[in-house]
């Protein structure tokens, strides 16, 4: 018989690594943002340790990744959270607090209820305690993701860490995007995990004015020839087999980042973050006018050739360019389906198969 909340937690795998995005702190002051990822392992991992330093050095800043799980809510979560002395005394979902230490260390809030059994509505002061000092203790938002490193060989995995409001809308909205691209399918999938210079607005520190300033973001991208085949398919109306995907034969490209600057006064796991986390101002998944991601957004910019065939056969199957990826990509695998029937690849059997999926009919 199983234990309950013990034996029946689901499926997981070790965890044997950090990937962060600041420097190590200081004395009494965080440490520096950086434009690459700070990546360590626990103290019995030194020989994976070095095998990983191996393949991308002290300071990569482009790191190949797969997902563990194709459910996203088990490998990746972002809450408020608030800390002392490296200890988590509160956490919430934005609407309700979930778990809740008082100032004397006593649990008040256990799986998202009070000792009387009550909802425990997210403070509008954003204050979740105080530390030894009597300071306030603010909430900030906080994003783990776990993920396999290839090379390592190893059926275990490291945690993305992250205390960015826009890196959580990053990668909220780039899981969210190739799990619709992909079927619901994001296990397997050869990502690439960078840092990336975005201008972005944070607040200057002068009359409660914002500035623009360059940050190194995280985002997630799909390996360049899983993509060429996923979309890029265009050409040969097939996708290759999943093996020969797995593991693109390069290492990914570093982006050369020597003439920035980081700032000394950055939180250690990203940019300072002050106000709320719904902040009108600043949407936390792009900029004002940015459009959102679509079938076409994904095929990487540097793909020229394949952009060009991608655009074509939007056009072809009447399909908008900022279409759902879920939507496109079905009405492209009806046309392809359709291609077998009339394989001449004569353009009347184009057209044919065009109109065949358009209308949704199956062959």
């Amino acid at each position: 018989m199983p234990i309950k909340g013990l034996t029946d937690r689901g499926l997981s795998f070790p965890e044997i690594g950090q990937i962060r995005k600041g420097a190590k702190k200081g004395d009494n002051r965080p440490g520096a943002d950086l434009t690459y990822f700070r990546v360590e392992f626990g103290d019995k991992e030194q020989a994976t340790a070095e095998n990983f330093r191996k393949v991308y050095g002290d300071q990569p800043n482009a790191i190949r990744i797969i997902l563990p799980f194709n459910e996203t809510e088990r490998m990746w979560d972002a809450w408020l959270e608030a800390y002392t002395a490296g200890r988590m005394v509160a956490r919430s979902d934005g609407e309700f607090i979930k778990y809740q230490l008082d100032d004397q260390g006593e649990i008040v809030v256990k799986n998202g209820f009070d000792l009387a059994g009550n909802l425990v509505p997210h403070p509008a002061d954003n204050i979740a305690g105080h530390d030894y000092k009597g300071r306030d203790v603010e909430f900030k938002p906080t994003g783990r993701l776990k993920v396999i490193i290839p090379e390592l060989s190893r059926a275990a995995y490291l945690t993305v860490m992250t205390t960015s409001v826009h890196d959580i809308g990053n990668i909220s909205a780039q899981l969210g995007a190739f799990k619709e691209l992909n079927e619901g399918q994001l296990a397997g999938i050869p990502f690439v995990l960078r840092r990336k210079p975005k201008e972005i607005s944070t607040p200057s520190g002068q009359n409660g004015q914002r500035a623009r300033r360059v940050k190194w973001l995280i985002s997630i991208e799909a390996d360049q020839e899983w993509v060429k085949a996923r979309l890029g398919g265009l050409k040969n109306l097939a996708m290759p087999n999943a093996e020969e995907l797995l593991l693109p034969a390069s290492i990914p490209e570093q982006i050369d980042s020597s003439d920035y600057e980081p700032d000394e006064d950055e939180i250690i796991e990203g940019e300072e973050w002050e106000g709320g986390l719904f902040d009108e101002n600043e949407p936390a998944t792009r900029e004002p006018g940015e459009p959102g991601i679509s079938a076409q957004m994904l095929v990487d910019e540097e793909i020229v050739e394949q952009v060009k065939h991608a655009e074509a056969l939007l056009l072809l199957l009447s399909i908008p360019s900022g279409a759902p990826a879920g939507q496109a990509l079905k009405r492209i695998n009806l046309y392809m389906q359709w291609r077998k029937v009339y394989a001449k690849n004569t353009e009347k059997d184009r057209k044919l198969s065009a109109e065949k999926a358009i209308a949704g009919e199956q062959p």
